[in-house]
Protein backbone atom coordinates (compact mmCIF):
# COMPACT_ATOMS: atom_id res chain seq x y z
CA UNK A 1 0.00 0.00 0.00
CA UNK A 2 1.39 3.50 -0.81
CA UNK A 3 0.60 6.41 1.23
CA UNK A 4 1.02 10.11 0.40
CA UNK A 5 4.13 9.82 2.57
CA UNK A 6 5.94 7.97 0.48
CA UNK A 7 5.34 9.83 -2.54
CA UNK A 8 8.12 12.25 -2.93
CA UNK A 9 5.84 14.51 -4.46
CA UNK A 10 4.11 15.08 -1.56
CA UNK A 11 7.40 16.66 0.61
CA UNK A 12 7.63 19.16 -2.31
CA UNK A 13 4.33 20.28 -2.62
CA UNK A 14 4.24 20.28 1.27
CA UNK A 15 6.86 22.63 1.52
CA UNK A 16 6.11 24.95 -1.73
CA UNK A 17 2.70 25.44 0.21
CA UNK A 18 4.38 26.55 3.22
CA UNK A 19 6.55 28.87 1.03
CA UNK A 20 3.86 30.46 -0.62
CA UNK A 21 2.09 30.63 3.20
CA UNK A 22 5.21 32.55 4.63
CA UNK A 23 5.46 34.75 1.34
CA UNK A 24 1.77 35.93 1.62
CA UNK A 25 2.30 36.52 5.93
CA UNK A 26 5.43 38.47 5.17
CA UNK A 27 4.30 41.04 2.65
CA UNK A 28 0.70 41.89 4.24
CA UNK A 29 -0.69 43.14 7.25
CA UNK A 30 -3.73 41.15 7.54
CA UNK A 31 -5.98 42.50 10.73
CA UNK A 32 -9.31 42.85 11.85
CA UNK A 33 -11.14 45.66 10.53
CA UNK A 34 -12.28 48.91 11.58
CA UNK A 35 -15.25 51.16 11.36
CA UNK A 36 -15.62 54.52 12.85
CA UNK A 37 -12.17 53.98 14.43
CA UNK A 38 -13.35 51.23 16.84
CA UNK A 39 -11.91 47.46 15.81
CA UNK A 40 -14.34 44.93 14.91
CA UNK A 41 -13.73 41.70 16.66
CA UNK A 42 -14.99 38.69 15.09
CA UNK A 43 -17.35 36.05 16.67
CA UNK A 44 -15.47 33.65 18.36
CA UNK A 45 -18.47 31.00 18.10
CA UNK A 46 -18.07 27.84 15.83
CA UNK A 47 -20.47 26.17 14.16
CA UNK A 48 -22.30 23.25 15.19
CA UNK A 49 -21.89 19.52 13.65
CA UNK A 50 -19.95 16.96 12.21
CA UNK A 51 -17.23 19.85 10.90
CA UNK A 52 -16.78 22.79 13.11
CA UNK A 53 -15.20 26.37 12.04
CA UNK A 54 -15.76 29.99 12.71
CA UNK A 55 -18.57 31.85 10.75
CA UNK A 56 -17.34 34.05 8.03
CA UNK A 57 -16.07 37.36 8.93
CA UNK A 58 -14.65 40.78 7.92
CA UNK A 59 -10.61 41.64 7.74
CA UNK A 60 -8.40 43.76 6.30
CA UNK A 61 -5.72 42.92 3.86
CA UNK A 62 -3.17 46.00 3.37
CA UNK A 63 0.57 45.86 1.81
CA UNK A 64 3.30 46.64 4.59
CA UNK A 65 5.35 48.92 2.60
CA UNK A 66 5.18 51.59 -0.44
CA UNK A 67 7.25 48.95 -1.96
CA UNK A 68 5.54 45.70 -1.70
CA UNK A 69 2.44 47.87 -2.72
CA UNK A 70 4.60 49.13 -6.31
CA UNK A 71 5.58 45.20 -6.72
CA UNK A 72 1.82 44.10 -6.38
CA UNK A 73 0.87 46.35 -8.63
CA UNK A 74 3.33 45.80 -11.29
CA UNK A 75 2.30 42.47 -10.57
CA UNK A 76 -1.63 42.99 -11.54
CA UNK A 77 -0.56 44.89 -14.45
CA UNK A 78 0.99 41.66 -15.99
CA UNK A 79 -2.20 39.25 -15.17
CA UNK A 80 -5.58 39.48 -16.63
CA UNK A 81 -6.52 37.49 -13.50
CA UNK A 82 -6.24 39.95 -11.25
Amino acid sequence: CISAHSLPASHFAGALLFLMIARTLAVFDIENPAEDGVVIEPDTEFTSGNISHPPEYKYSIQPRSDEVKVLLMSLAGDSEHI
